[in-house]
């Protein structure tokens, strides 16, 4: 049984997916309208995805192994959530062009 920690953490990882379903469903409600921003979602999606993917990975084993992360991987995790962060900034910043 996770801990309430594990939880929280899990539930965090579980938000960067619900953003990119969020992101899809804008674009299928927008339809055609959508098409000049495909390239810009395809790129934010690809980016969730990857370092998500990573996260939860890293917090798979941790949880498995009941082992402290090295720094290596809490280092991995930093990075895999600030690329996430990055392109979703990068992305934000196309809805005030």
């Amino acid at each position: 049984m996770p801990t309430p920690e594990q939880k929280q953490t899990y539930e965090s990882i579980m938000k960067y997916f619900d953003v990119a379903e969020n992101v899809v469903n804008v674009v299928e409600e927008l339809g055609e309208d959508a098409a000049p921003f495909v390239p810009f979602v395809d790129g934010l999606l690809l980016k969730i995805e990857e370092n998500a993917e990573i996260i939860a990975e890293n917090f798979i084993k941790y949880t498995k192994s009941g082992n402290v992360l090295s720094g290596v991987e809490k280092l991995k995790i930093e990075k895999a959530q600030k690329n996430i962060n990055d392109a979703i900034a990068e992305f934000m910043k196309l809805e005030k062009l």
